[in-house]
């Protein structure tokens, strides 16, 4: 029977996605003996948009990111928030492929490091706004992950990267994820359990994998797996 997962489903624009990226780091570091885990993008933003349509969704951009940062304690700066409360000021674009291949080659590259990777992604545009449609954007993460430059330019711009991104968006659709972030949890038998959609605390969804995990063990007649000792 193969190892149980965590499947982790976010989007780089997905701001609390953004929120709940130390929340799955924990939950990554607890299960590392026990779970696989998997980062896909899921395509919230599909196609090239204009910072100021996103913008006209917001009636108030900084009381709606304040609350992010309140719930999460994930930090968003002040020029992202000025850019969605002033958006004709800002040439700004959103497509959530371009993010989506800079994760894939960051895989490529840099395996089994995804969980840290798509946090690094996203602390591009909220902390220092960067257009994730650039591909100058990604220089200082791909450094930070000791891949060269040059080769992650050439993966990025290829169509390896852009195929991998397009069948990340279908393995969320095939998931039924339509809304972010989604963690589930896939066992052995290829069973699939929701255990978190929308951002969810650590204790909760901990709590969760837990009772997935040990329902799991009862069915099959086996020891739940345990987390690692924090």
């Amino acid at each position: 029977m193969k190892k149980n997962k965590i499947i982790y489903v976010f989007d780089a624009y997905c701001s609390w996605c953004y929120g709940m990226g130390p929340v799955i780091g924990k939950i990554a570091e607890e299960y590392k003996d026990a779970l696989d885990i998997e980062v896909l993008s899921g395509g919230m933003i599909p196609e090239d948009t204009e910072v100021d349509v996103l913008a006209r969704k917001f009636t108030s951009p900084r009381e709606a990111f304040g609350r992010v940062t309140q719930m999460t304690g994930q930090p968003i700066s002040d020029d992202f928030i000025q850019m969605m409360e002033t958006p004709e000021s800002f040439d700004y674009t959103f497509n959530s492929v371009y993010p989506a291949r800079a994760l894939a080659t960051l895989k490529h590259f840099a395996p089994d490091r995804e969980v840290q990777q798509a946090e690094a992604i996203q602390e591009l545009i909220y902390t220092k706004l960067q257009d994730l449609t650039k591909t100058a954007s990604y220089k200082s993460v791909a450094e930070d992950f000791g891949i060269d430059w040059q080769a992650f330019v050439h993966y990025f711009e290829s169509d390896k990267s852009l195929e991998a991104a397009k069948y990340e968006f279908h393995l969320a659709r095939q998931l039924e994820v339509t809304s972010y972030p989604a963690v589930l949890v896939q066992t052995g038998d290829q069973q699939f359990y929701l255990v978190a959609r929308g951002f969810t605390p650590f204790k909760t969804l901990n709590q969760r994998i837990q009772n997935v995990m040990e329902e799991n063990a009862t069915k099959n007649g086996v020891a739940p797996p345990q987390n690692s000792p924090s």
